[in-house]
């Protein structure tokens, strides 16, 4: 008996389930050529998308984004859209028709590849080493964004606390000016 072969829906299923670092990671695997010295791009496309999959609080694992959530991602980026706009895109971008949006769709869209392709066998692969050197970089780059994005939200929660003044609003005032300092 025949091992099955899995359709490339199924596959990119797969690869939707997986946290959006590894589907910037998979993508980056897949094309590592075209990317190479500047797998940075991607990677801050999937840091800011997490920040958006994540901004309503419901999952902090969260993959996707919902047209709401992916409105606010464009118009950080920097391309705002109306309403209509927002819809024709995401539908467009909306591989799987399944009504919110995985990181590997939108980079898929936004890089102008084809989803069949993200699983064909890569012709000119780069040489093991190399490609073991970039895999190394891509996992530092995340571990030090993760820090960075800890840092960022525990300013905005503390900004926030100041704002609202009172006894607390003291305590995180010095709080803040530490972390000021010590990510200077």
């Amino acid at each position: 008996r025949q091992p099955e072969v899995m359709s490339v829906k199924e596959k990119f299923v797969e690869v939707q389930q997986k946290t959006i670092d590894e589907q910037a990671t998979f993508f980056l695997n897949r094309y590592m050529r075209e990317f190479q010295g500047s797998f940075e791009e991607v990677l801050d496309i999937a840091d800011q998308f997490k920040s958006f999959a994540r901004a309503d609080g419901e999952d902090a694992n969260a993959t996707e984004l919902n047209q709401h959530e992916f409105l606010q991602f464009l118009e950080a980026r920097g391309t705002p859209k109306t309403a209509t706009e927002v819809r024709e895109s995401f539908a467009s971008v909306d591989w799987d028709k399944s009504g919110s949006l995985s990181l590997i769709e939108f980079l898929v869209h936004e890089y102008g590849k084809e989803v069949p392709d993200l699983f064909v066998d890569i012709k000119d692969p780069l040489p093991e080493d190399l490609a073991g050197e970039v895999k190394k970089s891509i996992d530092e780059y995340q571990q030090v964004m993760t820090v960075v994005r800890g840092y960022t939200d525990k300013m905005k929660e503390l900004e926030a606390t100041i704002e609202a003044g009172g006894v607390k609003a003291l305590t995180a005032k010095a709080e803040y000016e530490s972390l000021k300092v010590k990510f200077s």
